[in-house]
């Protein structure tokens, strides 16, 4: 049986290009050559990737693409869904050659190139600022947004939810659609600054590719502290209001990385209080549940589970050598990063890191979320009142799901069957919170 989904993966993969889509950049900003882009829409055919419009200054136009060509092949591998040719386009960097093999009518073409450069965000009431940090001996894509007015502002540093995505063009469509996006635009515009730091080999990022075992929790957690030691020092911002907003697995990112460098507030979203390996075991049997499961079968179900998890997180065991013994363990294993990293993770103490933390805590959890519980947030909340009274309060949502959105229920957000709206009341009383605190 599949594993089901157990942890949120922010993914942006291909946001819409209108047609007064500016030129893209040059192949360099901010000490880091671009990533590419294709530019074209792709037609809603299955069984082949179809170019339904070609957007002007992009690679499609550059190299001649027109509505209705046939993907065939890139750089002489064949091509079989849209998502293929996206991942294989997203790889390239500004200036790389490129080769499609398409069919046009009855005639099979060539099309060569050059990729373009990834147009940069754009917004109109304030600046955004490409820039690097090290961490792990390699140069970070960080993307900083501004207010406008003069002197200095409070700051977030955003901390995202695991997996292997890029954060970069949240911010330059007409329409801000992923809830990150909402939550950054919102917060500049009420004075803030904010930053985002790519994961490894994401985006513009150097570094080792996100799904490598180099790319551990350690070293995505030594970027975000790279981040928030620059976001503090930079001139627009007021060092004495550098706040945190962090999502699934990102509070646990700073958890790790605030007791080196305070800040003044954290919220945080959709995660966890106590070991992973109880989360873990709690989050499988509740998915199991809501899939429709009967509970004899799940309880069969965890037991099989709990022998996998105890072998890759209490004796850290490749899952190689998991697999070797153990082939029923494949989907227990199944991950959105790294096991180097999922080890790391599951070897975190959450209550020694959060006792270190003197900064006020805002928890929010949403009852149509199925990758977490309400326990997991008032464990939390009760740990840290426990070592700084006072600091720590719970919100709860009602219908927010663990991607930020108004699903309605746990089994609604599982099926995704529909859109649903951004929790607006997550950052309401976020902006409360922080402007609460400032000093």
């Amino acid at each position: 049986m599949r594993r089901l989904a157990w942890s949120f993966v922010a993914v942006l993969l291909s946001l819409p290009l209108c047609a007064a889509e500016v030129a893209p950049p040059s192949n360099i900003v901010g000490g880091l050559r671009r990533v590419s882009f294709l530019g074209a829409a792709l037609g809603p055919e299955t069984g082949a990737v179809t170019i339904a419009a070609a957007v002007p200054g992009s690679t499609a136009e550059k190299i001649g693409l027109q509505a209705g060509d046939v993907v065939v092949s890139l750089d002489g591998k064949a091509v079989a869904d849209p998502a293929a040719l996206i991942g294989a386009i997203a790889k390239k960097h500004a200036g790389d050659p490129v080769t499609l093999v398409i069919r046009r009518g009855s005639e099979t073409l060539t099309k060569e190139g050059n990729v373009r450069a990834l147009p940069l965000e754009l917004q109109a009431d304030y600046d955004i600022d490409y820039g690097n940090i090290e961490a792990g001996g390699a140069k970070r894509r960080i993307i900083v947004t501004r207010p406008k007015s003069a002197g200095k502002h409070p700051a977030v540093l955003l901390i995202g939810g695991i997996g292997c995505y890029s954060l970069d063009g949240l911010l330059r469509p007409a329409e801000l659609r992923h809830p990150y996006a909402k939550i950054l635009d919102a917060l500049t515009r009420a004075g803030y600054v904010t930053m985002r730091v790519e994961k490894s080999g994401m985006g513009d990022s150097e570094g080792p590719p996100c799904s490598d075992p180099r790319a551990d929790f350690e070293l995505e957690a030594a970027g975000y502290a790279a981040g928030l030691k620059q976001l503090d020092a930079m001139d627009s911002v007021d060092s004495k209001n550098l706040f945190i907003f962090a999502h699934s697995i990102g509070p646990l990112i700073a958890a790790r990385i605030v007791p080196a460098h305070p800040v003044r507030g954290i919220a945080v979203a959709e995660t966890i209080g106590t070991s992973w390996i109880e989360y873990d075991l709690t989050n499988v049997r509740r998915q199991l549940l809501l899939s429709g499961m009967s509970y004899d079968d799940v309880e069969r179900r965890m037991r099989q589970h709990e022998i996998c998890a105890h072998r890759y997180y209490a004796e850290k065991q490749t899952p190689e050598q998991i697999l070797a013994s153990n082939k029923t363990c494949a989907a227990d294993l199944e991950a959105p990063a790294p096991y180097t990293y999922m080890q790391q993770v599951g070897a975190l103490d959450l209550a020694a890191a959060w006792k270190k933390i003197d900064a006020p805590l805002l928890l929010f959890y949403g009852t149509a979320d199925f990758v977490t519980d309400d326990y997991q947030h008032r464990y939390l909340r009760d740990m840290v009142n426990a070592f700084h009274p006072g600091h720590a309060t719970y919100v709860e949502i009602e219908g927010m799901d663990h991607g930020l959105t108004l699903a309605g229920t746990q089994k609604a957000s599982l099926e995704g069957k529909a859109p649903a709206p951004f929790a607006q009341r997550l950052l309401d009383e976020m902006l409360r919170f922080f402007n609460g605190l400032r000093i």
